[in-house]
């Protein structure tokens, strides 16, 4: 990928029109999180500050969550803070089982580890197959990963990489 394209596409990743728009539905400039038992989640006391960036993720036009402080990490895979977006609720259980799945996972003993982590995948497949996409312009993900503690990795759609890189001038 060329630095003009790698540029571009950086911009979208680093947020977009739309944060303004999440920071003002919640009136001052900070959205919150917290989670309450151990997969509950609420908006509540954790500041995103202007420093950091917020990116949506969608399904479809919903706006499931957003990806906060979008990290590029090794490789070409992408990692940040997932936080409930206004249409959570309808995926609210997907998400939180994957969590408390990962939870399981860290607690395993024994001959239970692979039993939790083929537990942990399956609602991994499940996630997957709601054909996340980020950003404003729709970026497409794939082998999105929610851990214990809402962090997230995953990769960009190679196929959007590849037409992307194509397009570029």
């Amino acid at each position: 990928m060329d630095g003009t394209s790698r540029h571009a596409m950086m911009q979208l990743l680093d947020g977009d029109s739309e944060t303004a728009g999440l920071r003002a539905r919640l009136g001052t400039g900070v959205a919150t999180v917290t989670r309450i038992c151990p997969t509950r989640w609420v908006f509540r006391n954790m500041p995103i500050t202007d420093d950091q960036t917020v990116t949506l993720l969608r399904v479809g036009s919903q706006v499931v969550g957003s990806l906060v402080d979008l990290q590029r990490g090794q490789g070409k895979r992408y990692a940040g803070l997932f936080i409930p977006g206004p249409d959570f609720e309808t995926y609210r259980s997907l998400f939180e089982n994957a969590v408390t799945a990962f939870q399981a996972i860290d607690e395993a003993t024994g001959g239970r580890y692979q039993e939790q982590w083929t537990v942990w995948a399956d609602y991994l497949k499940e996630i997957n197959a709601l054909e996340l996409r980020m950003g404003e312009t729709g970026i497409p993900i794939e082998n999105f990963e929610i851990d214990g503690k809402c962090r997230v990795q995953f990769d960009l759609a190679l196929w959007w990489q590849v037409e992307t890189e194509s397009t570029s001038p």
